[in-house]
């Protein structure tokens, strides 16, 4: 019972108050006009990046407040709207801030004290010149009132949202029934992780974009 209550009180202390949110949603504004509101905050979050040739983690340069937000949905051609939801770490080392659209995550999963993210469309440059997929892992500060798990579950949850709405419409734009590529079961955590491409068809949302602002 102790344990439950405790898990709840750090459930809501996840959800900020009105008036940090205001003052938080301005900030965010500037740099993405389109978020519209804030469903979590996390007090701290470090960003990794995986370097595929010596499969390690290196710190990405991203650190600082993490917001999880709601964001403008994307209309599509098919008339259908696609739910949008981004993770954006305030970066307090430089003015470069870290900003991740969800909608262009082909993977997100749980790896010991990291989420991780892989894109569909980003790439790096390889130690070898080769080019790497981009994978991104956030470490997200917990304690005894802000457990990890709570915000995990809210960006897996998001996630999943968004990739069943894009794989609907794929499926619709070629005339298909819907057959989602993404289980809507949170991940299990992982002993290690590897850049092996996981099961089922990968969605690109990259044309969408580019129809939606012109390109």
């Amino acid at each position: 019972m102790v344990a439950a209550v405790c898990h709840a009180r750090s459930a809501r202390s996840a959800f900020p108050p009105r008036d940090n949110t205001e003052l938080s949603l301005r900030v965010l504004r500037r740099y993405q006009p389109t978020i519209r509101t804030i469903l979590a905050i996390a007090a701290n979050a470090v960003a990794y990046s995986f370097l595929e040739a010596s499969q390690s983690w290196e710190k990405h340069g991203a650190e600082g407040t993490m917001f999880v937000c709601d964001q403008d949905p994307v209309p599509t051609p098919t008339g259908q709207v696609l739910p949008r939801q981004c993770v954006f770490v305030l970066n307090r080392r430089s003015m470069d801030n870290l900003v991740i659209d969800l909608l262009r995550v082909t993977d997100c999963e749980v790896v010991g004290e990291l989420i991780v993210f892989r894109f569909e469309d980003d790439t790096s440059q390889g130690e070898d010149g080769g080019r790497e997929k981009k994978i991104i892992g956030l470490w997200i500060h917990a304690d005894e009132t802000n457990i990890r798990e709570v915000y995990t579950s809210l960006i897996l949850g998001a996630w999943q949202q968004a990739r069943l709405a894009v794989d609907a419409y794929i499926q619709a734009m070629a005339g298909n029934p819907v057959s989602s590529s993404v289980e809507p079961t949170n991940p299990q955590p992982a002993a290690s992780f590897t850049t092996t491409p996981l099961a089922g068809k990968r969605i690109s949302v990259s044309d969408l974009f580019r129809q939606k602002n012109g390109g």
